[in-house]
C-alpha cells in the first residue's frame, strides 16, 4: 500500500531531475552492494581496522533489518506505474524468483540503497569526526536517496523511512560501541545480531534477506576469528603493500562471489551460505593469509 500523494511525488522529481539524470544514475551505485563491498575492504584492510569493523557492523546489521522489514510489509516497487519511468538496466537487476507472492521484482520499503547510505556514510562521518565528512556524508546520504526516485524504483516513503532506519541505527550502535569498546564490543554484536538475526528467520521469505543474514552472522565469526588468531595492523603499513592487499582481496572477493554463485543453486538456505563464506574469507581467512605472507 502507498500514499496516494507519492505517485504526483515521484513524477515531480522526476520532471525537475530529470537534467541530471545521468549524475543521480551513477551516484545510485554508491548505496550498492558492489561499492559497499570495496568501500568496506578498503577501510577494513587498508586505512583502519577498528573503524572498517564498526562501519561493517552496522551496514550489515541495518540490512538484515531492511530485508525483514521488506519481508513484512512487501508493498510493490512503482515500477510499471502509469506516468513513472524507471530504468530499464536498473529495473532487470532487481528481478528475483524467490518472491513469496510471485511478484517479480524484489520489494520495495524500505529503500535499501537509501539505508546502506544511511548506515554507511553516517557511522563513517561519526567514526571519523571530521567536519567535511559530515556534509560529505549528507550530500551522498541525500543524493543516493534522491537517486532512488529519479531512476523510478522506490516510493518516497521507501526513501524516508531507508534514511531514518540507516541513520538512526547507525546513531546509536556508534553510541554504544563507543562505551562497549575492545572486547566488549562483542557484547553488542551478539546481542543485536542475535536479535536481527531472529527477527530476520521470523519473516524471511526472499533472497536479499537471507543473503544480508549470511552476511551478518559470517562478519561476527569472521572478527571473532580475526581477533584470537590473526591480529593485523593497518598502521605503519607501506603504501605499496596497502594497494597489494586491495587489489588481491577484491580479486579474491569478486572471485569467490561469482564462483559460489556459479556453484551453489538459488535457494534461500545457499543464498545465506554464500554470504556467510564470502565475509568469512574477506574477513577473517584473508587477512590470515596476508599476515602470514607479510604484505
Amino acid at each position: 500500500m502507498i500514499f496516494s500523494f507519492e505517485p504526483d511525488v515521484m513524477m515531480f522529481v522526476q520532471r525537475l531531475l530529470e537534467p541530471l539524470s545521468g549524475f543521480f544514475k551513477l551516484i545510485t551505485h554508491l548505496g550498492s552492494e558492489t561499492v559497499c563491498i570495496v568501500l568496506m575492504a578498503a577501510v577494513y584492510w587498508c586505512i583502519n581496522k577498528q573503524a572498517g569493523e564498526r562501519i561493517g557492523f552496522i551496514t550489515l546489521f541495518t540490512t538484515c533489518t531492511n530485508g525483514a522489514l521488506k519481508d513484512i510489509f512487501r508493498i510493490e516497487r512503482p515500477i510499471g506505474y502509469p506516468g513513472i519511468h524507471t530504468d530499464s538496466k536498473l529495473a532487470a537487476e532487481l528481478e528475483t524468483a524467490s518472491s513469496p507472492t510471485g511478484y517479480r521484482y524484489s520489494y520495495s520499503f524500505p529503500s535499501g540503497h537509501s539505508q546502506t547510505a544511511g548506515a554507511m556514510y553516517t557511522s563513517a562521518a561519526v567514526t571519523y569526526r571530521k567536519k567535511w565528512g559530515y556534509f560529505a556524508a549528507a550530500f551522498i546520504i541525500l543524493a543516493v536517496g534522491l537517486s532512488r526516485m529519479v531512476v523510478g524504483v522506490h516510493w518516497p516513503t521507501d526513501v524516508v523511512a531507508g534514511w531514518i532506519e540507516g541513520i538512526g541505527f547507525s546513531l546509536l550502535l556508534c553510541r554504544l560501541l563507543d562505551r562497549f569498546s575492545g572486547k566488549a564490543r562483542f557484547r553488542v554484536y551478539l546481542l543485536f545480531g542475535g536479535a536481527v538475526a531472529l527477527f530476520t528467520l521470523a519473516f524471511a521469505g526472499c533472497d536479499d534477506t537471507m543473503k544480508s543474514l549470511g552476511s551478518l552472522i559470517g562478519f561476527i565469526a569472521a572478527v571473532a576469528f580475526e581477533d584470537r588468531y590473526v591480529q593485523f595492523e593497518t598502521k605503519g603499513v607501506p603504501v605499496w603493500k596497502r594497494c597489494l592487499r586491495l587489489a588481491l582481496g577484491l580479486a579474491l572477493l569478486f572471485g569467490v562471489r561469482l564462483g559460489l554463485k556459479a556453484l551453489f543453486p538459488a535457494t534461500l538456505l545457499f543464498n545465506f551460505l554464500r554470504y556467510f563464506l564470502l565475509l568469512v574469507i574477506g574477513m577473517g581467512i584473508y587477512p590470515f593469509l596476508f599476515k602470514k605472507l607479510n604484505f
